[in-house]
């Protein structure tokens, strides 16, 4: 199990298990925006490192990006040569993994003087090369030998700065991934698996507190195969789980399948389905969900054997095969919004979950009476609950687009255009949103009375369930220096098969109406001109482990003059081998002063990276709003549907869903939603985090607050913000080497 006090010198000892194990923490600790090191065995004793070696350990993290706070940077200066060599053979390629760096994408592209090789070529040169070497014939009768290239001249380079890690900090990330409200990430999953077992004991009395179900499941089953005993609450939960045991998609969003069970574990099932049946009197609700999938799960485990015991599952298994379910409360709500039957009222009142989903039908069957009763349920519902219905309402009346991507899959996306009955009366949309703000005002405050907030927070979205690869939401901002004259994407992917196979790096090109202006990739490479040059497509059956690597530069300014405002970056599947069936496959998006300057990938410049292991051919990774000051880059992370023959093919499609798209991420919740109404001491001095739109409707920000009371930071970064030592703070990304505070996870908010 990992520990802190891993002494630092068994190099004699199984270094390998060791060496990968501690590497898997170091990369955790990272992540989550911490620096683990050993603590010197005399604290009395200054290390014998000299200048130059703590130099060259600084120098190295410097390279990846990174910096340490001046706490981190202490701890360093007291260990001994022997301590500081182990803690960098781990740091190094733990930090080389997570950039990007190790995967050498330099030596992949095919023009390795890019881009001043690429645009020294006419049209007709480039495909006449691109054609021969598509036809088999060697790279480097085409290309220019590799001229060296100019040291990195960047002055702007924003450095994450990494916190000391204490005895606490694992157990701490651990809780708050627990607290979580929405489905982990792959890299989440991961590190809940790594934390468990030596969490072992609290983490299974903490598992109560799971808000979200399908997290619960993944975390129960892990405990089930290590033969740890955990139980399912709701029949749901349940049919999660089997489907989990059974190594199908717990989210159910899928086909599944159930395994055949072995006695033990049918009877362990079949236990907690009569439990649920004899807890709730709805519980044959949920059966009446997924028919189905019931059918399908009672027939694997067989409850007639057991009818003695489980006569509650019996009856159900009689009741789902016989189809008798017309009394259920589903079919009430239904029948009841359709005829305007004031009694189904009452019926939402005692389903809080069917309230919100119904809310906006209710209103617009009931009016102010179905606000009276959601008025009623709302102490029942969780924190995400009421930010998500918040961000929903506020663009409820105002929205052009409405969205419908069938079970979360976006790649069947259907965007229809909304109607006007659609809208409801706008005094119950804001008497809806005066309703959650006070909720939400009042939960927080227990923890946070007062606050000193960032206004671009608001461009911070809260993690939801569709997200693949980020503990943030998809539409989450990261604003673009000033001084930025060139953007490079890249896409890289390893796969040792026979004959070439791509993953196709593009851009998608509009203007402010979303109208099309073009596109840059494999086969639209001079469509912009000098504003956006290609790589050059890489043939990967010549390498001889499969890799390959494309490049695309943007140049900001050029874009403009074209009157291009907004350019989508993608990655599609070329040869349909989906992403999770590759050996790899890798993007990273750099931006930076000077694109003749440096390598064709800076680890120092690179801002966002991602592993692609998704079930699909499409992945729309971010967009560029070129026309801000400073420029924006917006997170999609999103699965649309789309060509994988060309980026080019699917111009107007985007052109067509975009819009919509934009105005859903507008609606979902930001960091800054969770303080809304809460007294803020920097509202005096600086611009509101709420729209005027939405002060009107009860969600200004209170000023009559006494200026000397400390507020709680809220911050997008703390650059020129001076935080105490051990002091609490939200800070999306550290800059400031000279805090040495407490990083708050916001998570801890979403229990409330």
């Amino acid at each position: 199990q990992p520990t802190k006090n891993i002494p630092f010198n068994f190099r004699s000892i199984d270094t390998i298990m060791v060496s990968a194990l501690q590497k898997a923490i170091a990369s955790l600790y990272v992540r989550n925006g911490y620096i683990d090191m050993p603590t010197p065995r005399d604290d009395d004793k200054e290390g014998d490192m000299s200048l130059p070696e703590i130099s060259t350990l600084m120098c190295n993290l410097t390279y990846y990006g990174y910096a340490l706070s001046s706490n981190a940077l202490d701890r360093l200066k007291s260990l001994s040569v022997a301590e500081a060599t182990f803690w960098s053979d781990v740091i190094n390629p733990t930090l080389a993994n997570l950039t990007g760096a190790d995967r050498e994408m330099d030596k992949h592209v095919v023009y390795k003087n890019f881009p001043t090789e690429v645009l020294g070529m006419s049209e007709a040169e480039y495909w006449t090369k691109q054609i021969l070497m598509y036809w088999g014939l060697p790279n480097n009768l085409f290309t220019e030998a590799p001229v060296e290239r100019q040291v990195l001249s960047d002055k702007n380079i924003q450095y994450k700065v990494l916190q000391l890690s204490s005895d606490t900090t694992l157990r701490m990330i651990f809780f708050g991934l627990l607290n979580v409200p929405s489905r982990w990430t792959d890299t989440q999953l991961s590190d809940v698996k790594l934390l468990a077992m030596q969490f072992q004991e609290e983490g299974t009395t903490a598992l109560e507190k799971v808000k979200f179900k399908e997290n619960l499941v993944a975390i129960a089953c892990f405990y089930i195969h290590k033969n740890i005993q955990c139980r399912a609450s709701t029949l749901t939960d349940v049919l999660r789980l089997a489907a989990a045991l059974s190594g199908s998609d717990h989210s159910l969003r899928t086909k599944v399948l159930f395994k055949k069970f072995d006695r033990r574990k049918r009877k362990f099932l079949l236990s907690m389905i009569e439990e649920c049946l004899v807890k709730s009197g709805s519980a044959l609700d949920d059966i009446a969900k997924r028919k189905v999938l019931w059918k399908k799960l009672l027939k694997s485990i067989h409850p007639g054997d057991y009818a003695k015991s489980f006569p509650k599952t019996v009856e159900a298994y009689d009741c789902l095969y016989h189809n008798r379910f017309d009394n259920l409360i589903m079919a009430k709500i239904e029948h009841g919004l359709k005829t305007g039957d004031r009694a189904v009222l009452d019926v939402l009142k005692q389903r809080p979950g069917e309230c919100v989903r119904r809310l906006r039908s209710a209103i617009g069957v009931f009016g102010q009476e179905a606000v009276d009763v959601f008025s009623q349920i709302l102490s029942k519902l969780q924190m995400i609950q009421l930010l998500k219905l918040r961000g929903h309402f506020k663009v409820l009346n105002s929205r052009n687009y409405r969205l419908f991507p069938p079970k979360g899959k976006w790649s069947k996306l259907q965007v229809v255009e909304t109607s006007e009955d659609y809208n409801i009366p706008e005094e119950s949309r804001r008497r809806v949103m005066r309703l959650i703000s006070e909720e939400v005002r009042s939960r927080v405050m227990q923890k946070i009375p007062v606050v000193d907030i960032d206004p671009r927070v608001a461009k911070i979205k809260i993690q939801t369930n569709d997200n693949e690869f980020a503990p943030y939401g998809r539409g989450t901002v990261f604003y673009i220096p000033k001084t930025t004259q060139f953007i490079r994407s890249a896409s890289y992917w390893k796969e040792s098969t026979e004959g070439n196979t791509y993953f196709d790096n593009g851009w998608n090109f509009f203007d402010e109406s979303w109208n099309r202006k073009g596109t840059c990739c494999w086969d639209h490479t001079h469509d912009i001109g000098a504003g956006a040059v290609f790589s050059g497509d890489p043939t990967n059956s010549k390498d001889i482990e499969g890799r390959a690597c494309q490049m695309i530069d943007l140049y900001p300014r050029q874009l403009r003059k074209c009157g291009i405002r907004y350019a989508v970056w993608n990655i599609l599947c070329y040869s349909r081998t989906e992403f999770s069936k590759a050996e790899e496959v890798y993007g990273t998006l750099q931006w930076g002063d000077d694109p003749l300057s440096g390598k064709l990938f800076e680890p120092q410049r690179c801002q966002l990276n991602f592993q692609l292991k998704d079930e699909c051919f499409t992945k729309y990774l971010a967009l560029v709003d070129l026309h801000l000051t400073p420029m924006e880059c917006i997170y999609l992370d999103a699965n649309l549907a789309a060509s994988v023959q060309s980026a080019g093919q699917n111009e107007e499609k985007l052109s067509e869903v975009m819009p919509g798209f934009m105005e859903y991420l507008d609606g979902l919740p930001s960091v800054a939603s969770l303080f809304c109404g809460i007294p803020n001491i920097a509202s005096a001095n600086s611009m509101p985090i709420a729209s005027p739109t939405e002060q009107k409707e009860g969600e200004q920000q209170c000023d009559e607050c006494h200026l000397s009371t400390p507020g709680f930071k809220i911050l997008y970064d703390d650059e020129g913000n001076d935080l105490d030592e051990g002091e609490q703070a939200y800070v999306f990304q550290q800059r400031n080497k000279n805090n040495n505070f407490s990083p708050f996870d916001l998570n801890e908010l979403m229990e409330l």
